[in-house]
């Protein structure tokens, strides 16, 4: 049997230069805090540089039963992988098909260097919604600022200097 887990994974698709993203299918981090610890250290070593997307499974009683059933790990409470994954800075998905969208959008995409958002739509709705999306512990919307909004600037037609801009 091979000792492979997820942070060796993790450690291993880091550093490879063709490797753009890393997706992850998440049942547990195995029955040791080693585990925990060595998955912890990986993305935090790497996920800052290169998108960790996770879809956890198991987020009900009944559906960690079943995963234990087939694998025999214990799968923890859904809210303890919240936790480490927010901290941790993995990006996680509801559906299989977001785990292909995310890493493919965030393949294409310059990732923020900071902590804060700026938004902007073109309209209040949408604003609203990604506000909502977007807005999580360790993040926030900061004060917009007209010099913020560049060669766009023409195109905005009511500028309130809030955060999300529309």
């Amino acid at each position: 049997m091979l000792d492979i887990d997820f942070g060796d994974l993790i450690d291993y698709f880091g550093v490879d230069p063709q490797t753009k993203s890393i997706i992850i299918y998440l049942e547990s981090l195995g029955n040791s805090l080693e585990n925990a610890r060595k998955f912890m250290s990986a993305v935090r070593g790497f996920a800052r540089n290169k998108p960790i997307i996770v879809i956890k499974a198991g987020k009900f009683q009944e559906s960690r039963q079943a995963a234990k059933s087939h694998t025999g790990a214990m799968v923890g409470e859904d809210s303890y992988y919240d936790a480490v994954f927010d901290r941790a800075g993995v990006v996680r998905v509801e559906e299989i098909g977001d785990l292909f969208d995310c890493a493919s959008i965030l393949d294409t995409a310059v990732l923020p260097k900071g902590q804060n958002l700026a938004i902007i739509t073109n309209a209040g709705g949408p604003a609203v919604l990604t506000t909502d999306a977007l807005i999580g512990p360790g993040r926030e919307t900061g004060p917009a600022q007209r010099s913020d909004h560049g060669s766009a600037e023409s195109g905005i037609t009511h500028f309130t200097g809030a955060n999300p801009i529309r």
